[in-house]
C-alpha cells in the first residue's frame, strides 16, 4: 500500500463519517503536516512526558501515540463537539479519525 500525501490524509479526514474510522498508512513526516492543517493556526501542544505528540483546539486536536497491542504508531484525527447538558457542557467525540505510521 502506497503512503498517502499530507493533502490526502487532510482531505480524507475532512471528509469521514462521523464514528471511528481508518484511513490508511502514511509517513511521520505526512501526518504530522497534516495534523497541522486539521487543527488550525493557534492550537496548542500536546505534550506527553516531555514530548510534542500533537496539537489541539477546543474543537479538533491530533496526535501520534503508539499503540502497543498492534505494536505500531498511529495519527488520530479527532473532531469535538460541546454538549451543554443539565450539569453543563461535556465534549462528545463526532469523529476520530486513523491513519497507520509507516516509518
Amino acid at each position: 500500500m502506497e503512503d498517502m500525501s499530507s493533502y490526502d490524509i487532510l482531505n480524507g479526514a475532512k471528509k469521514s463519517p462521523k464514528g471511528l474510522s481508518t484511513l490508511g498508512s502514511a509517513t511521520r513526516e505526512n501526518a504530522i503536516n497534516a495534523g497541522k492543517g486539521w487543527v488550525g493556526p493557534g492550537a496548542r501542544e500536546i505534550i506527553v512526558d516531555g514530548k510534542v505528540i500533537g496539537y489541539g483546539t477546543k474543537d479538533r486536536a491530533f496526535r501520534i501515540q503508539f499503540k502497543p497491542k498492534e505494536n505500531m504508531w498511529r495519527a488520530n484525527f479527532q473532531d469535538n463537539s460541546f454538549v451543554t447538558t443539565v450539569g453543563g457542557k461535556k465534549t462528545v467525540q463526532i469523529k476520530n479519525v486513523h491513519v497507520d505510521i509507516t516509518d
